[in-house]
C-alpha cells in the first residue's frame, strides 16, 4: 500500500514573438495525489495493482489548431480523477497474460478560449469540457511469451 503527494511545475514558458501569432503563456503546475495497492500473489505468479489518483492543474497548457496555426495557451484550471486496475498472471514460467482498465474524469474547471471546432463563435466558456486526449475509459490486454535461446532469453 502506498500514498504519494507531489507538486511540480513543468512545460514551457513562451514569450510573444513578432513572427508568430503565439501569445505568451506560463509553465503549468500540477499537484497530484495517488494512493494504491501493489500485490504479488501465488509465489509471484499473479500481480495485481489498484491505483486511485487526483490531479489538480493550474495554468494547464492546451495546444489548439486555429486557422492552420498551432497555438498554445494556459487553460486556467483543470482536475483529473481516476482509477486504474492492472492484473498479470503467469500460468507457466514463460507465459504472462495480463491487462489493465482505467477510468478518468478529466475536465476543465475554468477555461475561457476560442473553441477550435467553432472559431466563428469567438471567446467561449469551455469550463466543464473534457480534457483533450483523456479518454473516459481505456483498457488493454496482452499475452507475452519468452523462450530461452542458448544463454539468452528472448
Amino acid at each position: 500500500m502506498y500514498l504519494r503527494i507531489s507538486h511540480t511545475g513543468r512545460g514551457s514558458r513562451a514569450a510573444a514573438t513578432l513572427r508568430r501569432k503565439q501569445p505568451a503563456y506560463q509553465p503549468e503546475k500540477i499537484t497530484s495525489y495517488e494512493a494504491g495497492i501493489k500485490s504479488t500473489l501465488a509465489d509471484g505468479a499473479v500481480t495485481a495493482n489498484l491505483i486511485g489518483f487526483h490531479y489538480d492543474y493550474t495554468d494547464l497548457q492546451v495546444t489548439q489548431v486555429r486557422q492552420n496555426t498551432s497555438v498554445t495557451e494556459n487553460a486556467a484550471t483543470a482536475k483529473v480523477n481516476g482509477v486504474e486496475l492492472e492484473l498479470a498472471v503467469r500460468p507457466v514460467r514463460s507465459l504472462t497474460l495480463g491487462g489493465n482498465f482505467a477510468y478518468l474524469n478529466a475536465k476543465f474547471d475554468s477555461f475561457t478560449s476560442v473553441d477550435p471546432s467553432n472559431v466563428a463563435a469567438g471567446m467561449q466558456d469551455l469550463s466543464g469540457n473534457r480534457l483533450p486526449q483523456a479518454p473516459q475509459v481505456s483498457f488493454n490486454i496482452y499475452a507475452q511469451n519468452s523462450w530461452k535461446l542458448y544463454d539468452f532469453e528472448a
